[in-house]
């Protein structure tokens, strides 16, 4: 049931947890929240690890369990658009002296 949510959340905290990540984050003001959110992915997964280990769950529990996924895949998009920056940052002053 909520496999594919386990699996986005670990590979979420291995990214958070990436040299590069800390170094943006810590660059750009970002540390106290990236351990935040590392604490949250982290809780998320094991809810998810917990829920996909019961039989049956509730309908109630159930909608916690999709938002705790969608959570998690807006963490992911977040991750792409934050490595997409950096990206471009590296780019820029290439391209500026390339062309001086």
């Amino acid at each position: 049931m909520a496999e594919l949510g386990i699996s986005i959340a670990a590979k979420l905290i291995e990214v958070i947890g990436s040299d590069v990540i800390k170094e943006i984050c810590d660059m750009w003001g970002y540390k106290s929240q990236l351990e935040s959110l590392n604490n949250t992915v982290f809780t998320i997964k094991n809810v998810l690890l917990d829920a996909d280990s019961k039989r049956e769950l509730s309908y109630e529990a159930r909608g916690y369990i999709q938002e705790l996924k969608a959570i998690v895949y807006d963490a992911d998009d977040l991750f792409d658009e934050i490595f997409t920056l950096a990206e471009l940052k590296q780019l820029r002053p290439l391209t500026k002296r390339g062309e001086g």
